[in-house]
């Protein structure tokens, strides 16, 4: 199933399981969110698999433990992409609305 067009973001991605998730969906057409906590290198490193794969994503930089760095996080998403909804499968929260 083709998903071009589509945006994800996948946290942890810069390593493990996060990873591997960027990498298929990357070759599914999705442009990625390339979010790491505090190894850039291995985040860029995702990103130009991500690019080998024929997608794009960018790179997002936050502590997901921390309230202020999460909605900075996807206001950086939503001035990048004009994503209307979000969405993560649990334990997060099922559902994030962003207005565009």
């Amino acid at each position: 199933m083709s998903r071009n067009g589509k945006f994800a973001l996948v946290t942890g991605s810069s390593r493990g399981i996060g990873r591997g998730i960027a990498l298929k969906l990357a070759t599914e057409g999705v442009s990625v969110g390339i979010h790491y906590s505090t190894n850039k290198e291995s985040a860029q490193d995702t990103l130009a698999g991500v690019r080998r794969a024929g997608s794009d994503g960018f790179l997002l930089q936050a502590d997901v433990t921390q309230v202020e760095q999460v909605r900075g996080l996807f206001d950086r998403i939503r001035r990048r992409t004009c994503a209307s909804t979000l969405t993560r499968s649990p334990p997060a929260p099922p559902c994030w609305r962003l207005a565009c």
